[in-house]
């Protein structure tokens, strides 16, 4: 913005990417064109679109994320060769809001139901220069339930918007470069909670529209000593092993499974992987023992759901119903037990680089496949992904359970262009 004579008018921030969108790239060279004259210059249309083009690739070449989504979704051309970025998708988006945390004190509402005694929820919004977003206008928070399609979490608005926060900074530019807008949202007292509601949910919105719902999971005091993203990954990491295991679940074991209290967590699992990766007999030894007493409460929880549902046997997938008998035609439960008792077994020949045999069992190419998900070629723990991993521990275990594990692997591992941790 300018002022002029005590009024402010809006002016652009780029003013040289302003007059090269607008007059072309040789806007120094006088030409004596007028500018609405016929077909000589840029539309203002033309202008913006190209103005948000060049801010966005000056963004990507600090943003390695931005620059992988970009190329991405590049095109080339058969005749010429040339290279084409699709950057239309991240031009017209409104910034996204990350969940940092929610404060939320709950009390009980005189007619029964819960209400909230206190809560804020503290969200970001990152600084919006070159971002390739366009501003946000208001940041909404609603209630939100999960549900259970399968083995897939879903978490769906539930009930009317709660919040409709204006982004009103105190003083400064909201969406300066690096310069993220930290806002925290209050939650009315005495705001009754939904019966249905597990999560609080939340989206920023603007002029073009609204960007994907991020949700956090209310608290309860089961959840105390655990923290909620830690419980957030393991059961990430618990429904893809079963969905790997078990594609088409008997009625409530999903639901009765997600009642327990969660296992599979981030930290133990971190620590198996950097034995693992250690590259030498003894650490391998302790890390297939520590796998076993990682999966043991796991699998535990997964016996008393059975026994809740009067399961009496499941196949371990849809190929089972194909060909009853064959090498893949275990219960899950005996998945379970047959694999544990491998990795409890002490029966361990480790050669680096090229054979893992636990039990009598090969699963050097099933643990390679898992490893390489979650470490570099370094060998140092990268950010993965536990639906990714949990899928792939699944496989592992029918490894260990004495199942074919070429079959099972549906093209995960191609044995090429894969990060080779052994080497």
């Amino acid at each position: 913005q300018v002022r002029i004579r005590d009024h402010l008018f809006p002016a652009p921030r780029e003013q040289e990417l302003w007059v090269e969108a607008s007059y072309g790239p040789d806007w120094r060279t006088p030409d004596e064109t007028q500018h609405a004259g016929e077909g000589s210059y840029p539309t203002d249309a033309e202008a913006e679109a190209y103005s948000k083009g060049v801010l966005l690739l000056r963004r990507s070449a600090r943003d390695a994320k931005l620059a992988q989504k970009l190329i991405s979704g590049a095109t080339v051309d058969h005749k010429t060769g040339q290279i084409s970025l699709g950057s239309e998708q991240y031009s017209e988006r409104p910034a996204p809001v990350t969940i940092r945390k929610l404060e939320l004190k709950i009390g009980a509402a005189s007619k029964g139901g819960s209400t909230v005694n206190s809560g804020t929820l503290f969200v970001t919004l990152p600084g919006n220069k070159e971002l390739g977003f366009t501003p946000v206008e208001n940041v909404v928070v609603v209630w939100a339930t999960e549900t259970i399609d399968r083995w897939s979490l879903q978490v769906k608005q539930e009930g009317i918007v709660i919040v409709d926060a204006p982004v009103r900074p105190e003083g400064k530019d909201p969406f300066k470069a690096g310069d993220p807008l930290n806002m925290e949202i209050q939650l009315e007292k005495g705001l009754a909670i939904p019966e249905k509601a597990t999560h609080v949910a939340a989206w920023s919105r603007n002029s073009v529209g609204t960007s994907a719902l991020v949700a956090v999971r209310i608290s309860t005091d089961s959840d105390a000593a655990l923290n909620l993203e830690d419980r957030d990954f393991a059961i990430a990491m618990e429904f893809a092993l079963m969905a790997e295991l078990l594609p088409s679940p008997p009625e409530g074991l999903a639901e009765c499974l997600l009642k327990q209290p969660p296992a599979l967590t981030k930290k133990p699992f971190d620590d198996i992987l950097l034995k693992m990766v250690a590259k030498n007999a003894v650490a391998m030894s302790q890390a297939i023992a520590d796998l076993g007493r990682y999966m043991k409460p796991f699998v535990d929880a997964a016996k008393v759901c059975k026994a809740q549902l009067n399961i009496d046997s499941a196949p371990t997938n849809q190929h089972d119903e194909e060909e009853p008998g064959g090498p893949t035609s275990l219960a899950v439960w005996e998945v379970f037990e047959k694999a544990l008792a491998s990795l409890e077994s002490e029966s361990i020949a480790y050669k680096p680089e090229s054979d893992l045999v636990v039990n009598g069992f090969g699963i050097f190419t099933e643990l390679d496949a898992m490893v390489a998900s979650c470490v570099d070629d370094h060998r140092k723990l990268m950010t993965y992904s536990p639906d990714t991993v949990g899928g792939l521990l699944g496989t592992l275990l029918s490894a260990l359970a004495g199942l074919n594990p070429l079959d099972r692997l549906d093209g995960i591992y191609s044995g090429e262009g894969m990060l080779d941790w052994m080497d």
